[in-house]
C-alpha cells in the first residue's frame, strides 16, 4: 500500500489506521493536515492523535502534581519529603531543580552536597502514571530556597512534516514550586563541659559552639563575673562562623595560667532576635613549683614538686638526646648548651636559660567537650658570675671555665679535674681535698668541644694560695709548655696505652705539704685552643720555638683553677728545713709560700 492508500485508509476510516495530527508548534504545518499511520504505537509520539471514532487515543500532555502539605517550618538540619505525582502519554520524564539548577542524582537516585543528601525514588502507580519521592536529609543552609519539579515528555518525533521541516516537541509541565526558608534556633552545639584543674603555668583553650542565624549577637567571657578583654598577650578570643550549618565557634584561650585565675569562666550570648544563652565551668589552677634548682659546673638540675597527676610527657625548649622526660619524672637535668638552652649576658654575668614543658593527658571528657588543657610551662635560669676578662664572655667555677662564642669555635669548656690515682678513673669531686706530703696528685686539663679537629694546649699550671687568677703567691709547676718541677711527668698515653685525645692533657707530680698552717692552694692552669692546620699547641716546650708571648696569643688563652687543697700532715718549720734536702724543691719553695 502506497502513501496515497494510506491516506485513503485514514480517510475511510478502515480499522487499524489512525489519523495523527500534529501542531501549531511546528512552523509552516497546517492545523488540518495529519499524519496517517498503521501503527498505534507511533501515534505515541505526537501530540494529538484521534482514532477512527474521532476520540482521542494513546498520546496524552504530562501533568504533576505537589501531594501532601509542606510543614509551616523547616528548619536547619531537619529532614524534608516531597512528594510528586505524575502521568501522562508516554509516562513523562522527572526532573528536580534547586534555585534553577537541576539535581543531578546519580544511577541510585542519590546526591550529597555539604552534609546534605538528597535522594529520588520513584514508584509506578499505573500504566502511565509514576509517583515520585524526593527525601532531603539534615537540610543545610545550601539548600534554602526554591525547589521545581518539572515533568516532560517528547511527543513529537523528528518526522517530516512537509515544507522541509522536522523537529522534535518536547512539552514541559511543572509543580507548584516550593519555598523553604530554613528557620534555626539558638542554642550551644558544643558547651564549656566539666570543671577542669589546670596548673600554673599551663594554658586554657576552650570552644564553646552556637547555632543561629546570621544577625547581631554579642559573646562575652567572665572570670569571677568580670569580663574578659583579648588583650594579644594572654588572652585571646578567636571566632569563626560556617555558612553551611549556621554554627558559630567561640575559642577563649589564656595563656601562662596562674594561681589567683582559678573560678568560673563564664560566656553569654545575647541575639537580637532569640534572646540570651549562657554556660560556665569551674577552672582550678593548682601551684607548682621547683623544690629544688641546682646550677652545677656543667649542668642545671631542677626537681619538681607539683601538686598533680602525670604529665604525659615532660620536654626542654630544644630537641634531642635526653631533653624529653617520662610524665612522672621529678628530676629535670640538662647541660647548658643542649636541649635548647640560650644564653644571655651582661657586664657582671651569664644567664643561661630554659623551659620546663609538661604535656597534659587529655581525656575523653576534654575531647568532647572541646577542651585543650594545654600544657604546664616552667621557666628557669642559672646565673654565673662574668669573669674579669672583658675581652672573653666567660665565667668559672672550681675546676671549670665557660666561655661562650669564642670566634671560629663557639663555647668552649674548659675542665680542671683531680684523680686519686694513675689509673684517672676515680676523680675527686669533694673539697677541700686533703692530701698528705707522700701522695701523688694526678691532673687531668681538657676542653669540651664538638669541633674534633681542635687540639688543647697547656701553657702554663701554677700553685698558688688564692683561687683568684691575679695576685698571691705562686710556684710554676709548667711554664710555657715545659715542666718546672723535677716531680712533673706528663700522661701522653691513656689506660689502654693509646693516644689521648688531642684535647686532653694529662700530667701527675708529688703531693705538697703544709706546715701548721690552715692556708689552702689552688692550681691553676692557662691553656690555649688550636684548630685543624694549627699545631702550635704540639711540642709547647720546643725550646728552638720559644719565645714570649704576644698580646695576641695571651688575648687566646683560657684559666681555669681547682681547690683548694690542704695537708693532713702538721710539721714545724725546723722539720720542713731539715726535709728539704730530700723533698723537692718545688714542695718546699710552695710550703715557704704558703707560710
Amino acid at each position: 500500500m502506497d502513501d496515497n492508500d494510506m491516506m485513503d485508509a485514514c480517510r475511510f476510516d478502515m480499522p487499524g489506521y489512525f489519523r495523527c495530527y500534529p501542531t501549531d508548534a511546528f512552523k509552516g504545518a497546517r492545523s488540518d493536515k495529519y499524519v496517517c499511520l498503521p501503527d498505534a504505537a507511533r501515534c505515541d509520539a505526537f501530540i494529538q492523535c484521534k482514532g477512527p471514532d474521532d476520540t482521542e487515543r494513546f498520546c496524552r500532555d504530562p501533568t504533576i502534581k505537589l501531594e501532601g502539605n509542606i510543614p509551616d517550618e523547616i528548619y536547619l538540619g531537619d529532614d524534608v519529603v516531597l512528594t510528586y505525582s505524575t502521568d501522562g502519554r508516554p509516562s513523562p520524564t522527572f526532573v528536580f531543580y534547586h534555585s534553577s539548577k537541576e539535581i543531578p542524582f546519580d544511577s541510585e537516585g542519590k546526591f550529597s552536597y555539604e552534609g546534605t543528601e538528597i535522594m529520588l525514588e520513584a514508584t509506578r502507580t499505573g500504566q502511565f502514571s509514576i509517583n515520585y519521592k524526593v527525601s532531603i536529609t539534615n537540610i543545610s543552609e545550601y539548600f534554602h530556597g526554591t525547589f521545581d519539579a518539572i515533568a516532560w515528555s517528547v511527543v513529537a518525533e523528528p518526522y517530516d512534516l512537509g515544507g522541509g521541516y522536522t523537529g522534535s516537541y518536547h512539552r514541559r509541565i511543572a509543580a507548584e514550586p516550593v519555598e523553604i526558608e530554613l528557620k534555626v534556633v539558638m542554642e550551644f552545639t558544643d558547651l564549656l563541659g566539666d570543671d577542669v584543674k589546670l596548673y600554673k603555668g599551663q594554658e586554657l583553650v576552650v570552644d564553646v559552639a552556637v547555632i543561629s542565624k546570621p544577625a547581631t549577637q554579642t559573646l562575652t567571657w567572665k572570670l569571677n563575673d568580670i569580663i574578659l578583654e583579648d588583650d594579644g598577650k594572654t588572652i585571646f578570643f578567636e571566632e569563626a562562623f560556617d555558612e553551611t550549618t549556621y554554627i558559630t565557634t567561640y575559642t577563649l584561650k589564656i595563656m601562662n595560667l596562674q594561681e589567683e585565675q582559678s573560678g568560673e569562666i563564664s560566656v553569654e550570648l545575647v541575639h537580637e532576635t532569640y534572646g540570651n544563652l549562657s554556660d560556665a565551668m569551674n577552672l582550678t589552677v593548682l601551684g607548682i613549683n621547683t623544690v629544688k634548682l641546682k646550677c652545677d659546673g656543667d649542668k642545671m638540675t631542677l626537681t619538681l614538686h607539683a601538686e598533680k597527676e602525670n604529665f604525659e610527657t615532660i620536654r626542654l625548649l630544644g630537641d634531642g638526646e635526653g631533653c624529653k622526660f617520662d610524665g612522672d619524672a621529678k628530676e629535670i637535668e640538662t647541660k647548658l648548651h643542649e636541649c635548647g638552652t640560650k644564653l644571655e649576658f651582661n657586664e657582671t654575668h651569664l644567664v643561661y636559660l630554659n623551659e620546663v614543658e609538661g604535656i597534659t593527658k587529655k581525656t575523653e571528657k576534654d575531647h568532647a567537650a572541646g577542651i585543650s588543657r594545654g600544657s604546664f610551662k616552667l621557666p628557669f635560669q642559672c646565673a654565673y658570675a662574668r669573669d674579669g676578662n672583658t675581652k672573653i664572655v666567660s665565667w668559672k667555677v672550681n675546676g671549670q671555665t665557660d666561655v661562650e662564642r669564642v670566634k671560629g669555635e663557639g663555647a668552649l669548656t674548659f675542665l680542671l679535674e683531680l684523680y686519686k690515682s694513675n689509673a684517672y678513673s676515680e676523680k675527686v669531686d669533694n673539697f677541700p681535698f686533703e692530701l698528705s706530703v707522700k701522695d701523688n696528685l694526678y691532673v687531668q686539663v681538657r676542653v669540651d668541644s664538638s669541633e674534633t679537629t681542635m687540639s688543647l694546649g697547656l701553657v702554663q699550671l701554677q700553685a698558688k694560695d688564692t683561687p683568684n687568677e691575679t695576685g698571691g703567691k705562686s710556684y710554676n709547676l709548667v711554664k710555657d709548655g715545659c715542666a718546672e718541677d723535677a716531680t712533673l711527668k706528663f700522661v701522653d698515653k691513656d689506660e689502654d696505652n693509646k693516644d689521648l685525645d688531642a684535647r686532653i692533657k694529662r700530667l701527675s707530680f708529688q703531693a705538697f705539704k703544709f706546715l701548721e698552717s690552715e692556708s689552702a692552694v689552688y692550681l691553676h692552669a692557662l691553656v690555649k685552643v688550636c684548630i685543624g692546620e694549627d699545631t702550635s699547641c704540639e711540642n709547647m716546650c720546643d725550646k728552638t720555638r720559644r719565645k714570649r708571648r704576644s698580646p695576641d696569643e695571651e688575648q687566646n688563652e683560657y684559666h681555669v683553677f681547682q681547690g683548694p687543697l690542704i695537708a693532713t700532715d702538721e710539721l714545724s718549720g725546723v722539720y720542713i728545713g731539715m726535709k728539704c734536702s730530700v723533698l723537692s724543691l718545688a714542695i718546699c719553695l710552695l710550703l715557704s709560700l704558703i707560710l
